[in-house]
């Protein structure tokens, strides 16, 4: 009897080895190999984020550098302007132009 028993549990554990394994083989390495592909999406993805944060920084930067020179520019402008109009005046108001 206790050698019946024991056979039999010694074929228990052999199918449920047997099972074990093929669970190992059908469900777990696919689900590990999906998670490490999922995984490496996943880096890739947080790598193209970074750069484009990275881009997006530098090209706020250069946009604030080219409004500053473009405020500058408009200021040069108005005083090239001012001085125009100063010197139409001058001229306006010149007794020589009477001559």
């Amino acid at each position: 009897m206790v050698e019946m028993a024991m056979a039999s549990i010694t074929i228990f554990s052999f199918l449920f080895g047997i099972v074990g394994f093929v669970f190992k083989i059908w469900i777990i390495n696919p689900l590990s190999t999906a998670i490490d592909n999922l995984q490496k999406t996943v880096d890739a993805l947080a790598k193209t984020i970074n750069r484009e944060q990275e881009r997006t920084t530098e090209l706020k930067i250069k946009f604030a550098e080219i409004d500053q020179k473009a405020k500058s520019a408009h200021n040069r402008i108005n005083e090239v302007g001012e001085r125009l109009l100063l010197i139409e005046n001058k001229c306006n108001n010149c007794s020589c132009k009477d001559k």
